[in-house]
């Protein structure tokens, strides 16, 4: 594919990438409660699948859902390790990123997650309806010889055309 074709592709994953980022941040800040962890997880997978398909513009939905999902699981599992609790805490950004507690039912939220990147991937690749015009005649390939202009003398327009003055129609040139 050219890189032109795939930069107009991923365009509409960094914008999506984007609006999920913002989206994850405003529930993570004004957000709180049992509610509000379960859509910062659905929200956090959401961005992982857009990142990899950003990524890997070419690789299947259902690869892409699967690698999503196994990347936040490994992640929320490494949370039983506290590493990325001291990690948060020496540099709190890594916080949004890594977490810092595991909790099982968060593994369910990434799998619905990478499951609604895949619908909004598939969203995304579908072009929007063409508006219906009529169809334009097919263009004659560049090594293929045009046909020469007809001139009064093709036409038996010339004066004292025997063809003319009978009536027949003069062949015409193809």
């Amino acid at each position: 594919m050219p890189d032109a074709a795939r930069r107009v592709r991923r365009l509409p994953l960094a914008a999506a990438a984007a609006v999920t980022t913002a989206a994850g941040l405003a529930v993570a800040t004004a957000g709180s409660g049992t509610l509000a962890d379960a859509a910062g997880d659905v929200l956090y997978a959401v961005l992982v699948y857009l990142v990899l398909a950003f990524c890997v513009p070419g690789q299947r939905r259902a690869v892409l859902t699967v690698v999503a999902f196994g990347l936040c699981a490994v992640i929320e599992l490494s949370q039983l390790t506290g590493v990325p609790a001291a990690l948060a805490g020496a540099w709190e950004p890594l916080r949004f990123v890594l977490g810092t507690t595991f909790n099982a039912v968060d593994l369910v939220a990434y799998a619905l997650g990478a499951v609604l990147g895949a619908l909004v991937h598939r969203l995304l690749g579908r072009r929007a309806p063409v508006s219906p015009r009529a169809p334009s005649p097919p263009e004659r390939p560049a090594h293929e010889p045009q046909p020469a202009p007809m001139t009064r003398a093709d036409t038996g327009a010339a004066a004292g055309d025997p063809a003319r003055a009978g009536g027949q129609r003069p062949a015409t040139r193809l």
